[in-house]
């Protein structure tokens, strides 16, 4: 199976009110059963969730198969799409009003799709997340550590973006309509970053809410933790252009704007002259790691 190109993505008739949850899996045997089992306790009956076994070589379709609920719906692919082309695949088989996502290694919260649904409606949003309690072993010294339950709106969201992502991508549900316009995900080292940043360019809503969503899973071994990765992503052309996109509609100078690091400060300047912006919501748009990089940065040009 090849998943489709972002602009192979059709929107058929979705059903109105369901939800569909898009859990890409590559050899998550000893987590995805917790993931799925929680995913479904917590969905209205009338949704789904699509299971991409992505190139599994383990026991991931076995504890799969040993999950007995009509609402979830599993397809698999010999060949390795990667997180963006699996999530496009089952965005195409997907039948529900919204997307929502998970991955195969986090733990969903009861109250979650409850809460979003009502959220998403109330505040006229296309997009909406959640904030995550993250846990494991890396987490020292109790193994959790929730995130600031900060409220960020539509309003401060692109401004945010340009800084860092602010946004846990499987606590997300979005209007498939949304995902959709945009040609769903861009093959590139941060796909939901990317799809943020297209998002807040085209004048997309997009909302965070300060309820608590997901049990976030860190590990060792987890993509975002590898040097690699680190290095992709910050060598990213699609990313940077997704990036300059937005940055020449909200900064001043984008002109002068060439690489990651540039717009981050610019951004930063924005943020820092931005009196209507609680210090408790800059704090955690840019975290004290992102405050430390961007001042090293700032001396070693002087």
């Amino acid at each position: 199976m090849n998943g489709p190109s972002p602009k192979e993505i059709s929107l058929s008739s979705p059903i109105l009110g369901k939800i569909s949850v898009l859990v890409p899996a590559h050899n998550a045997d000893k987590t995805i059963t917790l993931a799925l089992e929680s995913t479904l306790r917590a969905l209205p009956n009338s949704s789904e969730v699509l299971v991409m076994l992505d190139n599994c070589t383990d026991k991931t379709a076995y504890r799969v198969s040993k999950i007995s609920d009509p609402r979830l719906r599993v397809f698999t692919s010999p060949s390795q799409l990667g997180v963006a082309g699996a999530l496009n695949q089952l965005l195409v088989e997907s039948t529900g009003e919204f997307i929502a996502r998970m991955d195969a290694d986090d733990v969903c919260l009861p109250w979650r799709f409850r809460c979003q649904l009502k959220q998403i409606n109330k505040l006229q949003a296309d997009i909406i997340f959640s904030n995550a309690i993250l846990f494991g072993r890396e987490i020292k010294p109790v193994g959790l550590l929730p995130q600031l339950p900060v409220t960020l709106d539509f309003r401060v969201a692109a401004l945010a973006l340009l800084i860092a992502n602010p946004f846990v991508h499987p606590t997300m549900l979005a209007k498939k309509s949304s995902i959709v316009d945009l040609g769903g995900y861009n093959k590139c080292p941060a796909e939901d970053y990317d799809l943020w940043l297209r998002a807040a360019a085209a004048g997309l809503r997009l909302h965070k809410a300060k309820t608590y969503g997901i049990l976030y899973r860190v590990h060792k071994r987890q993509l975002t933790q590898q040097s690699q990765w680190k290095l992709d992503l910050a060598g990213d052309p699609i990313l940077l252009e997704s990036l300059r996109w937005l940055a020449g509609m909200i900064l001043n100078t984008p002109e002068s704007l060439f690489t990651v690091q540039e717009i981050r400060r610019a951004a930063l300047l924005t943020l820092a002259n931005a009196s209507d912006i609680s210090i408790l919501t800059r704090l955690n748009i840019v975290g004290l790691k992102n405050i430390l990089i961007t001042l090293a940065g700032t001396r070693t040009r002087k």
